[in-house]
């Protein structure tokens, strides 16, 4: 995942033994020096919640494991996917907080370069945020049994995943911060502005979808319906909320590069210019997908739980099998496994989010 870049390019200009050194910053006019609470201490503060948000999607991935041995090979795949890319990420990431904090301790200047670890990071959470729009756009076909809002999902999926991967490419190659944020500002804001529309996207399809659902529902399947449309809202608005927010910053970096403005300190504070406050974000929104994927999958055991009935396996279609994407809810008798094709029975198709 790509985040909005606004770098400065830092120098130590006083090394004298009875004072500590003074950072001055070579982009601006006036000389400043660097504050370590918005830089280096808001870049620990993101990396210690990415790894905590990592623990929560292992943990996630342990229980989807244990109790859903049925579900599609496939769908198992994606998930174990999803979790190396989260494993590679998290590394990385970890990688650029060492260099920042203890290989280059007291190298301010390094804060105005791209590490290849930080670029290997974001193309990671890339990875996780396309595979997780691309399965609830999956699911919107499944529930809705119409392929143009899941086809106009996945194009917009693929595209903001190219433009991450020139980001990625263009990082590797360049030291400069300043001169990449030049270079691929309004590539930036465009992707940031497909997640953002994605997202929202998806979130509205989807309590369409359930309270559409919910018209034909039964008294008994009422509360099932209700907390899904809940469940949905809370776990889709999360991740847009966020991507919003960074787009919010990229929007306001463009708006103070590309025009003389006097606006307020906090607006400039948001557009970053001065701190780290995009990698923090970034890194916490891609854990954030990959959240709100896993449980989606787990939340199949509370729908049991509410409903007293068997709710056959969240799989995938192959040629061999019966569309069962669906969690269905069998008002005469209960459904096992894979025997959940339409007309067993009066039926209300629903999603777990």
């Amino acid at each position: 995942m790509c985040g909005c870049v606004r770098s400065q390019a830092f120098m130590i200009i006083s090394t004298s033994s009875s004072s500590p050194p003074v950072v001055e910053d070579t982009h601006c006019m006036d000389s400043a020096s660097v504050n370590l609470n918005s830089t280096l201490g808001v870049l620990q503060i993101g990396v210690l919640a990415t790894y905590v948000l990592f623990g929560v999607v292992t943990a996630q991935a342990y229980i989807y494991y244990s109790r859903f041995p049925d579900d599609s090979p496939k769908l198992k795949a994606l998930v174990a996917f999803i979790w190396v890319c989260e494993v590679a990420g998290t590394l990385c990431l970890g990688h650029t907080i060492y260099t920042y904090t203890i290989s280059d301790y007291m190298r301010p200047e390094v804060l105005s370069q791209t590490l290849p670890s930080l670029a290997v990071a974001t193309f990671f959470e890339s990875i996780v945020e396309a595979c997780v729009q691309g399965f609830f756009a999956y699911r919107i076909y499944a529930f809705a049994k119409t392929i143009y809002i899941p086809i106009l999902i996945w194009i917009m999926t693929l595209l903001q995943l190219l433009g991450c991967t020139v980001t990625f490419v263009k990082a590797l190659h360049m030291i400069a911060l300043a001169r990449f944020e030049a270079d691929l500002r309004w590539l930036l804001l465009s992707m940031w502005s497909l997640i953002s529309a994605n997202d929202l996207l998806i979130t509205v399809s989807l309590v369409t979808v359930l309270i559409t659902r919910r018209t034909y529902a039964q008294k008994r399947t009422l509360t099932l319906v209700n907390k899904l449309v809940v469940w949905t809202i809370e776990t889709g608005m999360l991740t847009s909320l966020m991507a919003i927010l960074i787009l919010v910053c990229v929007c306001l970096s463009v708006l103070l590069v590309s025009a003389d403005l006097n606006v307020p300190h906090f607006l400039k504070f948001m557009a970053m210019k001065d701190n780290l406050i995009w990698l923090a974000l970034t890194a916490i929104e891609s854990k954030m997908y990959s959240n709100s994927f896993l449980a989606s999958l787990n939340s199949r055991t509370t729908l049991r739980a509410l409903n007293e009935v068997s709710l056959p396996s969240l799989n995938f279609v192959t040629a061999t099998q019966s569309p069962s994407v669906n969690v269905v809810i069998v008002s005469t008798h209960d459904v096992d496994g894979e025997e959940s094709a339409l007309g067993h029975g009066d039926k209300v198709a629903l999603g777990s989010v």
